[in-house]
């Protein structure tokens, strides 16, 4: 293992030297590797059951999986990659919580409150803050007018977590009046479409103006945020033409909302307890749909 030089004023990034044999090898053949991301790490080597070696970068318990080549590689950061991850988990996991399909919405500002107010939130039921697992369980399941929604801070922002689908600021902020954000209030939001694909980044960067990007593409706005997009491999391009191109492609896509979580994680500097949120420890309220 040894470091890279570093990009745009981050840290050396570090590399790594990936073991590409089977299990039954004592040694194989080794492949460098350079991992994208700055700051501090640990890295650990294993061999994995299915027969090739798997390689941990870990910061914290959030996990980002990708692959090189058809290699198992799993690469463990702070963040909120694992609702990426995650994205296409059966939301009925049985779970006290949320695991799989999360679609994120966060904002700075703005109160915590007030933003959950203006999504339809109930006041009294915002003071109680009772957490999700015991707010869906005395409710006695989902509603079908409404959904069950986490939510929390971190630094700056307020993020609510909803795993029906969609977001539901993404669905109403061009009807409801009281979605629309207001001057200095910036908005981001991953919401995965289930019912109305394609699956989407939105961003409002404090001017009112809301710019999208379909999965796969950046807003178009040169920002941050876009940035970010870029430097985590969620910006594939179209589909290749070539057949050869055309597996690798198929790989980046199956990754893409792990980095494109990763991006609105770094850019936001969210950090959202994978643990908290699968035993529904946070605040919950319910919030209409529009």
């Amino acid at each position: 293992m040894g470091s890279g030089p570093s990009t745009q004023g981050r840290d050396a990034r570090p590399q790594l030297a990936e073991d590409v044999g089977t299990v039954a090898d004592e040694h194989g053949a080794m492949r460098p590797t350079t991992r994208p991301w700055s700051h501090s790490w640990r890295i650990t080597v294993h061999r994995a059951t299915i027969g090739r070696t798997t390689r941990d970068a870990v910061r914290s318990s959030n996990t980002l999986a990708t692959t090189a080549e058809g290699h198992a590689i799993v690469i463990d950061r702070t963040g909120i990659a694992w609702m990426g991850m995650h994205s296409t988990t059966d939301r009925g996991s049985g779970l006290p919580g949320m695991r799989g399909g999360i679609s994120l919405t966060c904002a700075r500002g703005i109160d915590q409150d007030e933003f959950l107010i203006n999504l339809g939130a109930d006041l009294d039921e915002l003071a109680e803050r009772i957490p999700y697992r015991n707010f869906t369980a005395s409710a006695g399941g989902r509603s079908a007018h409404a959904n069950h929604a986490m939510y929390g801070t971190c630094g700056e922002w307020v993020y609510v977590l909803e795993d029906w689908g969609m977001s539901t600021w993404s669905t109403g902020f061009h009807e409801v009046k009281s979605m629309w954000p207001g001057p200095g209030e910036e908005i981001v939001c991953v919401t995965l479409n289930w019912w109305s694909p394609p699956r989407m980044t939105l961003h409002v960067p404090g001017d009112e103006r809301i710019l999208r990007a379909e999965f796969g593409e950046d807003t178009g706005a040169g920002s941050a945020l876009d940035a970010a997009l870029q430097e985590a491999g969620a910006l594939i391009g179209p589909r290749p033409d070539t057949a050869a191109a055309e597996a690798e492609y198929e790989q980046r896509m199956e990754l893409l909302p792990a980095a494109v979580f990763t991006a609105v994680g770094a850019y936001c500097g969210l950090t959202i307890d994978q643990a908290a949120v699968e035993a529904g420890d946070l605040p919950s309220v319910l919030i209409p749909m529009v």
